[in-house]
């Protein structure tokens, strides 16, 4: 078994399983119905206006799928971190190098196989005059490729898919959290201090980066034995500890994106951010450190263990890769179809969900076969041809 299987949290990878779940119906929502996320900026497409109300309402964060990438991030962030700091704790020393490159090629290797598959799904459909979704790929294909491998993890860059903007955020949070990592210990309890100081500056220059550091102090406080001796003082009030924090992660989480927050109970909410400044996402990363450490507290981990949502977690990076591909180029498609020949909004919604879905985990599957699977064998030997180079200096 794998150092990463022995070292496996299960209820974490049940979570993003979970997450990669609400970011495809936070977009499946948006495109069918996007005053669940613009709110009254946009008209309603219910006759109850639930639509509306959704996007300003604390339910809101099981189809916010900006509470969604805080929740990557943040669980990304938190890995790295922790596998730091164990082997802090056993004596053994960080291999940083091997760590980062580990990282990039196993985002990159799927991400670049994932632009292959957008290439040839969207070319075939131009040239068979199939393409109803009003986008197509304007990049040569050498170009994508360069954007796949280079240039796309360094800018929040959305050539390929506008969803993309987050690789540069996956890759440079991970190393960014390695890196705070290795100035902590056991016997610095402060530490959580400092990095809560280092998110100020942090958040003004991009707050998700805030979500980052927010992982770094939960590893802190998870490995390091901090969050048990600091609830284990409860008592029997730990279950009652951990359900707060877990409402007040899904109320965090439901903040809204772009709807109004006035006249909502948000409303009521200081404003995030620095200096006045409104940022949403400044909530959501808050909203993610506590629905995240909710669980660390909870006996229970409601479902997140079963075998459906650790494979579903297993596959979860494959399935965001994909989830645009197949909405955009056919679930739409679909659902303006069948919603026209049934002339029932209620069941082509659900049967175009469930198709997208089936048709997404099927891709996922697949690609987390091979693309996945081929970035370890690649990395492997990236690092034997820079031994190599090294040893001939």
């Amino acid at each position: 078994m794998s150092s990463d299987r022995k070292t496996r949290i299960p209820w974490l990878t049940g979570l993003k399983g979970l997450i990669c779940l609400q970011i495809f119906t936070h977009h499946f929502f948006l495109g069918i119905y996007p005053a669940t996320f613009y709110g009254s900026e946009v008209p309603s497409k219910t006759a109850s206006g639930i639509d509306t109300v959704m996007a300003s309402h604390p339910l809101g964060a099981f189809i916010n799928g900006n509470f969604g990438v805080c929740i990557f991030l943040m669980i990304s962030a938190f890995l790295f971190a922790s596998k730091i700091m164990r082997d802090d704790l056993s004596g053994k020393r960080t291999d940083l190098f091997r760590l980062c490159s580990r990282r990039y090629f196993r985002l990159m290797v799927p991400f670049a196989a994932t632009t292959c598959v957008y290439y040839a799904v969207v070319r075939t459909l131009d040239r068979l005059a199939m393409n109803t979704s009003g986008k197509t790929l304007h990049l040569p294909f050498k170009e994508a490729l360069k954007h796949a491998v280079l240039y796309q993890w360094f800018f929040y860059d959305t050539e390929i898919d506008g969803i993309f903007w987050t690789m540069a955020l996956f890759l440079w949070g991970a190393m960014l959290a390695a890196f705070f990592a290795l100035f902590d210990r056991r016997e610095r309890w402060y530490m959580s201090l400092v990095y809560l100081a280092v998110s100020v500056p942090i958040v003004l220059k991009d707050h998700y980066y805030a979500g980052v550091l927010f992982g770094v102090i939960l590893a802190d406080l998870v490995c390091y034995g901090r969050l048990e001796r600091l609830w284990g003082r409860l008592g029997g009030l730990r279950t009652a500890a951990g359900a707060c924090l877990l409402l007040l992660g899904i109320f965090l989480g439901g903040y809204p994106s772009h709807a109004p927050v006035e006249g909502t109970v948000y409303a009521l909410v200081p404003a995030p951010g620095l200096l006045g400044v409104i940022r949403y996402d400044y909530m959501h990363c808050w909203g993610a450190f506590f629905l995240i450490a909710a669980f660390f507290l909870l006996p229970v981990s409601l479902g997140l263990n079963g075998r459906v949502m650790q494979h579903l977690g297993d596959i979860s990076f494959s399935f965001y890769l994909l989830h645009m591909l197949v909405l955009e180029y056919f679930g739409y498609w679909f659902h303006m179809t069948l919603e026209q020949r049934t002339g029932s909004p209620l069941i082509a919604g659900i049967a175009t969900w469930l198709a997208c879905v089936a048709l997404i985990l099927l891709g996922a599957e697949l690609l987390h076969r091979t693309a996945e699977k081929w970035s370890t064998a690649l990395l492997e030997k990236a690092v034997a041809v820079a031994g190599k180079l090294i040893a001939g200096r």
